[in-house]
């Protein structure tokens, strides 16, 4: 029985993995090759007679009140418009050819500054070490270490351990003295934020004076700033003096005037990753009083559909509450259960993970081994909460109303069906809560009037194989798809 089980919590294991990744949104950090959607669910487009032209997301009453001033300011050479991105792997950019030019976070970028004047690079967390990216499936790690200005240029060791160290949520720590990396980026005036912990380590703009930094043991956010650098494009040298610093969270390039674009974006977040339990995940940091943006695009919640519903390999027997798998997960607590002999609304009312062992509220009707179904009912309520404990962290005017002008964004995605009714139980959410705050709403699957699988029919869906060219990836588009993004956020936003 025990050899039985074990092989087939193996087999179950790659089912959870590959169905996990279908998604496509979790960036697996062990660089295992992902699943994809088969190829023959892309469809050849719709006819014309049922395929709709697409038309601009429309903006509320009242929308862009602090957005297009901003903008007009900009236009005008007189203040910085400043656009906060807090979104997962698809507002990082994965799987466009090049992060830093096909991305849709990238075009609206260029599109913003060619309009309004270049406002500098902007923020660029650790997301874009060459250590995180390499947790990305292999070829597409190499793909875009290979591309010039993707990834920053690193020396020695390094590590990067993600876990709440806004505004990138994680940090690059160096592991080796003498380790460093160089990171470029534009305009006159540089911050560079950090954890206030670990060794010394220094710096230096250009091949300049070196500077030393010498952490405090705080453990709270903090910030190195240079101002009056020249304008234009510039190089940061960063070096670890010893090991365990520095534990460097982003640099954030920026202008006098024009438009600045700060993408916070990492693969992998869940919308708790923003939700004000502390003061590493507060929105202060993303686009609020820290770091004030005028128009925020949050692009958060495929993660939550994903993680919403996962398998377990177990061992019922009938008439026992009590089921025995070896991958049972406190976080199960209190999740749906459905499987073979499992009765309907039967939940997990306990958890003993040393045990391996499930309580579930109600007998199983049947004994046999394989998969169940955990799937958390709760994923709207939780995303709201989480959504809810983001804006906390904004600027407010006197009568409560949000200063920032507000859109939300969510991509198309192919998943198992369970997933995918997480996933619009998301979107309503999403819709709901964008009504009530006046607030811009973009499905892009429903903008384009196209389900997925014609989506990736006209090569808009991603390939982690090969980012040149387009693919079957379940979540992440091609060059195609986030030009398509891209297309409906400037429509909002110009």
């Amino acid at each position: 029985m025990r050899a039985a089980l074990t092989a087939a919590m193996r087999a179950a294991l790659a089912v959870v993995v590959a169905t996990a990744l279908v998604l496509g949104l979790l960036i697996a950090r062990s660089g295992t090759t992902r699943a994809n959607p088969d190829a023959s669910l892309c469809a050849p487009p719709l006819p014309t007679t049922t395929q709709a032209a697409q038309t601009p997301p429309g903006r509320p009453p009242g929308w862009g009140a602090r957005w297009f001033p901003a903008l007009d300011s900009a236009r005008a050479g007189r203040s910085l418009a400043r656009v906060a991105i807090v979104g997962d792997s698809v507002g990082e950019g994965l799987y466009a050819s090049d992060l830093t030019r096909t991305s849709w976070a990238a075009i609206l970028t260029a599109t913003l500054q060619e309009d309004a004047g270049h406002g500098g690079s902007g923020f660029e967390g650790m997301q874009r070490s060459q250590t995180f990216v390499e947790g990305f499936p292999r070829a597409a790690f190499e793909h875009y270490s290979g591309t010039a200005g993707n990834t920053w240029v690193q020396t020695g060791g390094w590590r990067t351990p993600q876990w709440p160290h806004g505004p990138a949520y994680g940090a690059l720590v160096g592991t080796e003295s003498g380790s460093t990396a160089t990171i470029p980026f534009t305009g006159t005036r540089l911050v560079l934020s950090y954890v206030d912990r670990g060794t010394a380590w220094t710096f230096s703009v250009d091949g300049g004076r070196e500077q030393r930094v010498t952490p405090g043991d705080s453990g709270g956010p903090a910030h190195v700033e240079l101002t009056g650098l020249p304008p234009g494009s510039h190089a940061l040298h960063v070096t670890a003096d010893d090991v365990d610093g520095p534990w460097l969270t982003g640099v954030e390039g920026s202008a006098q005037d024009g438009v600045l674009v700060d993408n916070y974006s990492i693969a992998g977040l869940e919308s708790g990753a923003w939700n004000n339990t502390d003061q590493w995940r507060s929105g202060e940091l993303v686009g609020g009083r820290r770091a004030p943006a005028d128009l925020v695009i949050y692009e958060l919640g495929g993660n939550d559909a994903l993680k919403a519903v996962r398998t377990v390999v177990a061992a019922t027997v009938a008439g026992q509450p009590a089921v025995t798998s070896g991958a049972w997960q406190g976080t199960d607590v209190g999740r749906l259960v459905t499987g073979p002999g499992i009765g309907p609304g039967t939940t997990v009312t306990a958890v003993d993970t040393e045990t391996g062992t499930a309580t579930l509220s109600a007998a199983p009707a049947a004994t046999a081994t394989g998969e169940l179904v955990v799937t958390n009912p709760d994923v709207s309520a939780r995303w709201q909460r989480n959504i809810q404990g983001y804006l906390e962290g904004l600027d407010r005017h006197p009568d409560g109303t949000l200063v920032p002008d507000l859109v939300f964004v969510w991509a198309p995605a192919s998943a198992t069906p369970a997933i995918e009714e997480r996933y619009e139980q998301l979107k309503a959410a999403s819709r709901a809560l964008a009504t009530s705050l006046g607030a811009a709403y973009i499905d892009v699957q429903a903008e384009t009037q196209q389900p997925w699988s014609v989506w990736c029919g006209l090569g808009r869906a991603g390939n982690e194989n090969d980012p040149t060219t387009s693919g079957t990836d379940g979540g992440h588009p091609s060059d195609a798809g986030h030009r398509v993004i891209s297309d409906l956020v400037l429509s909002v936003v110009r």
